[in-house]
């Protein structure tokens, strides 16, 4: 589908937007996108307002006042040199959890080859670490973003000669707390250690 009138309100010209950061095209652009589910029956009613409510004690969470908490594997192990502190997290539309948690890795950890209940995308922070998919690492350093779909197998490492920890942000659907042990599935044992160290 092309960009038409509806995703121009206020009478603006498409490069007025050039500008606009990312979550204000999804509020000009929600209401219809939210019809035109609708309509294609994802969706059998619209939200309701309590489903919509917001809840400050939820949906409003600072890092620097949160907890930094230990991180786990799916076998009850507890993942050495990786913690994480639990951010905003809401119910969807569709029922299913949506949150967004900071991870610290150390350097020289790394998570296991695993995969997840639902999909995420990885912002860099601060650091640099890299992400293996297919037997790839991608280096990942700040401000770069990275999509990986649950049921792909990843892992997620740090450079052992790095002197400071790699730090990002995971937003997840569905998500799962910072320290459950459903939170991954590993799927091989062995941590992954970076051929470029």
């Amino acid at each position: 589908m092309s960009i038409d009138d509806r995703f121009y309100p206020l009478n603006c010209e498409p490069e007025d937007f050039a500008e606009f950061p990312l979550w204000v095209w999804s509020i000009l652009t929600f209401n219809d996108e939210l019809k035109a589910k609708q309509m294609e029956g994802m969706f059998t009613t619209m939200p309701t307002e309590k489903q919509t409510q917001f809840d400050p004690d939820e949906h409003l969470i600072d890092f620097d006042n949160a907890p930094w908490e230990p991180m786990y594997d799916d076998d009850f192990h507890l993942l050495q040199g990786i913690r994480g502190k639990t951010g905003a997290t809401g119910i969807g539309f569709d029922g299913e959890e949506i949150g967004a948690d900071l991870i610290e890795l150390q350097p020289g950890a790394s998570f296991p080859l695993h995969t997840h209940p639902g999909d995420h995308i990885l912002y860099g922070v601060s650091g640099r670490g890299n992400v293996t998919i297919d037997g790839v690492a991608r280096l990942i350093e700040p401000n770069c973003t990275i999509y990986i779909a649950g049921d792909h197998p990843h892992n997620v490492g740090t450079y052992r000669t790095d002197i400071e920890p790699f730090v990002l942000l995971a937003i997840g659907h569905p998500k799962k707390h910072v320290s459950a042990f459903d939170r991954m599935k590993v799927i091989h044992k062995t941590q992954f250690i970076n051929p470029l160290d």
